[in-house]
């Protein structure tokens, strides 16, 4: 779907971006920085640079990179969203981050269902009400609509009914379209606060 000019952008782009990528790798962790200059690591980036790998059908490193973040970001059977922790626990990034795990491919269904199920029973209200952060955070509703399609509907009908306050980006739009092709509704059989 690309020009033959347009190709060779990207491929140069392409190029560049690992060329970047490559100077916030840590050897010793097997993990990527936040910042070339310091050890800071954080588990949705890192998981965002193991999907890019893996969709550049690059699977060795991509194994290597997940064999570090399930080694590296899970303390006492938790997901800890950065390396080192963080003091104070907040919506984002300790909730959400470990949902970027869910469809990612590091869990297997099992695991990924069971999680799933753990951080709705805790998070889905102060998620879908936004009482601890005003962002709608879209990405959880698309990565739940296959096993929690409810729930992804009572999202799709909470951001409706929020403020012009709340935190609402091309990502939470484009979660809501793709959920709507989807067939989930707009709807939710509990009340919403």
């Amino acid at each position: 779907w690309l020009n033959a000019r347009e190709t060779e952008q990207a491929r140069l782009a392409e190029r560049r971006a690992t060329a970047m990528l490559s100077t916030l790798y840590d050897d010793r962790n097997g993990l990527y920085r936040v910042f070339a200059t310091q050890p800071v690591y954080y588990l949705m980036d890192n998981i965002e640079v193991y999907e890019a790998l893996r969709s550049q059908q690059r699977p060795v490193p991509a194994a290597a990179l997940g064999k570090s973040i399930l080694s590296q970001f899970r303390l006492n059977g938790a997901w800890q969203p950065a390396i080192p922790l963080m003091d104070r626990e907040t919506f984002y990034p300790h909730a959400l981050a470990r949902t970027y795990l869910w469809h990612s491919g590091l869990l297997n269904d099992t695991e990924g269902a069971a999680d799933i199920a753990a951080w709705l029973a805790h998070f889905s209200d102060l998620w879908i009400g936004r009482h601890k952060d005003p962002f709608a955070w879209g990405i959880v509703a698309w990565n739940i609509h296959r096993l929690a399609p409810a729930e992804a509907a009572c999202w799709r009908k909470s951001v409706r009914m929020a403020n012009a306050a709340a935190g609402w980006t091309v990502l939470d739009a484009a979660a809501d379209a793709a959920l709507d092709r989807q067939g989930i509704q707009i709807s939710c059989s509990r009340q919403l606060s």
